[in-house]
């Protein structure tokens, strides 16, 4: 039940209409103490006035113009982040951007007006940091629109395995083949620029398959540190942040929590899901390079990688099936599985020539001759 005390809507609504209203009084406005951003007229009265702004400011007909609210206080974020951007972009804040002395009465900057240099190439100290610049990024998935390269990929194998730990295979290929460091152009980089001849690294420049990677190490801010090319050809820098004896920890710094530890035995890379990436094989291909040699899960299931001395030779899964990978030279050929006594052909790779053509004047090469 209602309170008995309280008052009735209907009396308080009668009472209401009895109340006589009064009119808010019009204030006249004020004539503003700068003019609006690119008023023209105001601009010219007040050059006519001798810099005063006039209180009857006319249109081209001579009416007279409603004088403008004056402008808000500095207090106003927005007016301030607005200066602040026009000093970067223009050199002046935004009061200096009107010039009504000029011709035509311009609202842009004079064109002598100063304009920040562009930032000067970075200086790369070894050929490992300019692969890991922004500007020789590869593997990062369709167009790249910072580096202009193009990656392209297809699967090629797929053997579900124990625990989920599958035997993946997937092709990859990356359009980005040269590296400028220094005064010199690196085709194919990630393979040894100092072998004599360019031979094809498994599969031809451009395309990779296969396991994470670890290249040679390199120096970084004094300490050593290393970089690991994924399968997908994108590269992960590690830098050093434990050493204790002969054990040496190196953490990715891009974010995917990766770590590697290196001891007197084989190097052993970690992933965030507790994988175990053992190196235990060498790469001929990159001076003190080396390549995965065992896959285990955290559950102790495995993948073992044996190698024919260039490139892989067999891949066993967590079931023992055997996938086997055969060469003519140095050319990928098939990759077969055998079941039932007979070979079976898993993938089949057929190969052209095409010339280089490339012409980097000023540059010297490290790659192949130009034809």
């Amino acid at each position: 039940m209602p309170y008995k005390d309280l008052p009735s809507l209907s009396d308080l609504q009668d009472e209401g209409k009895g109340i006589k209203k009064t009119k808010a009084k019009d204030t006249p406005l004020k004539p503003p103490p700068l003019c609006r951003f690119r008023d023209v007229l105001c601009l010219e009265n007040q050059k006519n006035n001798g810099g005063q702004i006039s209180a009857k400011i006319t249109d081209n007909s001579g009416k007279p113009q409603i004088a403008s609210v004056a402008p808000k206080s500095e207090s106003n974020w927005f007016k301030r982040v607005s200066k602040k951007v026009a000093s970067a972009f223009f050199g002046a804040s935004l009061s200096t951007l009107v010039n009504p002395s000029s011709a035509g009465n311009s609202f842009l900057p004079a064109a002598t007006a100063p304009v920040a240099p562009p930032p000067p190439p970075p200086a790369f100290a070894t050929l490992n940091e300019a692969k890991l610049d922004a500007h020789n990024r590869i593997g990062t998935g369709s167009e790249d629109l910072f580096s202009g390269n193009i990656h392209w990929s297809t699967p090629l194998v797929s053997l579900p395995g124990r625990n989920g730990l599958d035997l993946n295979l997937t092709l990859h290929y990356n359009s980005l083949q040269w590296v400028k460091y220094g005064t010199t152009m690196y085709f194919d980089p990630d393979s040894d620029t100092t072998l004599p001849t360019r031979l094809p690294t498994r599969l031809p420049t451009g395309f990779n398959m296969g396991f994470p990677e670890i290249e040679s190490s390199y120096t970084y801010d004094g300490a050593s540190a290393y970089v690991v090319k994924l399968p997908s050809g994108y590269r992960v820098p590690l830098r050093r942040v434990y050493l204790l004896g002969s054990t040496t920890k190196f953490e990715a710094v891009d974010g995917s929590a990766l770590y590697l530890v290196v001891s007197n035995s084989a190097p052993i890379l970690y992933t965030p899901d507790g994988t175990q990436y053992t190196y235990g094989a060498s790469n001929v291909f990159v001076s003190g390079g080396k390549r995965c040699s065992q896959v285990k899960d955290r559950n102790g299931n495995l993948l073992t990688i044996s190698y024919n001395g260039f490139a892989i030779g067999t891949i066993t899964d967590t079931l023992g099936r055997v996938l086997n990978f055969s060469y003519s030279g140095y050319h990928l050929l098939q990759i077969t599985q055998t079941w039932q006594g007979q070979a079976h052909v898993l993938a089949q790779f057929d190969y052209g020539t095409i010339p280089l053509n490339y012409d980097f004047p000023g540059y010297s090469i490290a790659g192949p001759a130009n034809g």
